[in-house]
């Protein structure tokens, strides 16, 4: 239908998007224009960088967003592996946003993306020497094709684990997430690698936060009794499944219920919970590795506008999605129309010598302007 109507210099970027909510599946056409460079004048917005790190320009380095991507030296930072999970449909969208940023912060053996299927995207990344991880399950949200995915995450992590006696931290982040790497080496270097470990942020404003104590509590106790003879009854918590991290310690005991698809789905059938809740059921519940709950790990699921805006650069994680953003100034960096996620004003906050934060406020954030919707 595209042809009838006048031809214009405008090209869109259009997307099946859906996600279920309980019993309801809600789907949608996401389109978006692409945008193009604008020409104007730079903001005198002026960053202070808060970490020791140090921006390394290479011409060599890989583009992503129309931009060189520059190396930051953390030191420290080879103490950490991370997981992504993420979706076709969110390799340009999000994946290339992380990418550019906070990807940059570690060396790209250390980070690796498990996702359902291959573009020039992902063959880009493995050529810059990043991981990529592709699985066999469905692409779609459901609760079993979830777990599969999880599960297949899980195994890379152990085997990672048991290959590289460098890494202390293995750590799970989802494609909206931002690390502040600096400020994450901090908080977990105050707590000893050396046993089990679990680390995230208890989501109390997440409505699964009661619905997860009345099931623990009440309602499935003998089913979940059966299956888990060991478990005492009581509450237990998890780390909202956005961001977490653990030790080597923690994912050899819970290798056997959470490793390999197989495994995280016949867990997840037995206790009956969703990807993150299944995770904190084995590990705070079943093996009494209590999650240390973190006020400085931040996924979508948190009103991320309550954070004090003076305190933003000091957060280990933040994120955007489903109309959560980070809640930075449109003085503090690009435009919120050239950059409606805000993760390259945050990451210039940061690491303001980074040359691509010079660009004028307006410059495009993204290859195509990003629509947000819920999808998650």
């Amino acid at each position: 239908e595209l042809d009838s109507l006048p031809k214009v210099s405008l090209l869109l970027h259009c997307t099946l998007v859906y996600h279920c909510v309980h019993n309801y599946v809600h789907v949608c056409i996401v389109c978006t224009r692409v945008s193009r460079p604008v020409t104007s004048s730079a903001s005198d917005a002026h960053a202070t960088n808060t970490t020791t790190a140090s921006v390394t320009s290479d011409p060599h380095m890989p583009t992503f967003l129309n931009r060189q991507a520059e190396r930051v030296s953390v030191p420290g930072s080879d103490q950490l592996f991370f997981t992504v999970r993420t979706h076709p449909n969110n390799h340009q969208s999000r994946v290339e946003l992380l990418a550019l940023t906070w990807f940059q912060t570690l060396e790209p053996e250390d980070v690796c993306i498990v996702t359902d299927a291959e573009d020039e995207f992902t063959s880009k990344l493995k050529e810059n020497g990043f991981g990529v991880v592709v699985s066999s399950c469905n692409t779609t949200h459901n609760v079993q094709d979830l777990s599969c995915k999880v599960g297949l995450e899980f195994e890379f992590l152990y085997n990672k684990s048991i290959s590289d006696p460098r890494k202390k931290w293995f750590c799970h982040v989802d494609d909206d997430g931002y690390v502040n790497t600096g400020v994450l080496l901090k908080l977990l270097g105050k707590l000893d690698h050396s046993v089990g470990q679990y680390v995230g942020h208890y989501p109390q404003t997440d409505q699964r936060f009661k619905e997860f104590h009345v099931k623990f509590g009440i309602h499935v106790w003998n089913k979940q009794h059966k299956a888990f003879p060991q478990m005492k009854k009581g509450y237990y918590h998890y780390a909202a499944g956005q961001v977490y991290c653990m030790t080597k310690s923690t994912l050899a005991a819970a290798a056997p219920y959470l490793k390999g698809s197989s495994a995280f789905m016949e867990t997840e059938k037995k206790c009956g919970y969703t990807d993150d809740l299944t995770v904190g059921f084995i590990i705070d519940g079943l093996l009494n590795i209590k999650l240390m709950d973190t006020p400085l790990m931040h996924s979508h699921s948190e009103k991320l506008w309550l954070l004090n805006s003076s305190t933003l650069l000091e957060q280990a994680t933040v994120a955007f999605s489903g109309g959560m953003k980070i809640p930075l100034a449109e003085d503090k960096g690009f435009s919120i129309k050239a950059d409606p996620t805000r993760f390259l004003s945050y990451h210039c906050q940061l690491y303001p010598s980074t040359s691509w934060c010079k660009e004028p406020a307006t410059s495009p954030a993204t290859a195509f302007a990003i629509s947000e919707v819920q999808n998650h």
